[in-house]
């Protein structure tokens, strides 16, 4: 075996995607130690598995059950020649981490929006209570105005359109 056929065989043997030769007719033909942890099979059992026939180069997710919890993946797929015949070359990444981070984001996002729902409806009715004591205050003081008292109440938004 030359230099160059090692090498290939090392980068595919230790990759952390799966790869994955599917024939003609479906079935698998070969299995990286990454793909076969992927579909948690020995070698033996994943070789010769129907798959089917993977969309070719349009990224397609998947789950695929495991030993405990599935696996979320997400594979692409071209088109090669194994051992004179055509045949489809399947990538499969794990992107477990990345759906579980997506989703948890997805919560969060909710449980904000949720929350600031809340704030708006609180800023609102105190806001609003707010509006009406100012009013009151003006009456209040347009009614001393006329009976001749001094004002009882100093309103900011008074002072602060005055100054203005």
């Amino acid at each position: 075996m030359s230099t160059t056929e090692d090498f290939a065989r090392k980068v595919v043997e230790y990759s952390v995607d799966g790869l994955l030769v599917i024939n003609g007719e479906g079935v698998v033909c070969y299995a990286n130690p990454a793909a076969n942890a992927l579909f948690a099979h020995r070698t033996n059992q994943l070789l010769g598995f129907h798959l089917g026939s993977p969309a070719i180069h349009e990224p397609v997710e998947m789950i695929l059950p495991g030993v405990g919890r599935s696996r979320h993946v997400e594979m692409r797929s071209v088109e090669i020649t194994w051992e004179g015949q055509q045949a489809t070359l399947a990538s499969l990444r794990d992107i477990t981490a990345r759906k579980w981070a997506e989703e948890a984001m997805h919560k969060y996002n909710a449980d904000l929006a949720e929350r600031n729902e809340a704030l708006i409806r609180f800023n609102r009715a105190a806001v609003g209570r707010e509006l009406q004591m100012i009013e009151l205050k003006r009456e209040v003081n347009e009614l001393c105005q006329r009976v001749g008292e001094a004002q009882r109440y100093r309103v900011a938004a008074d002072e602060s359109a005055v100054s203005a």
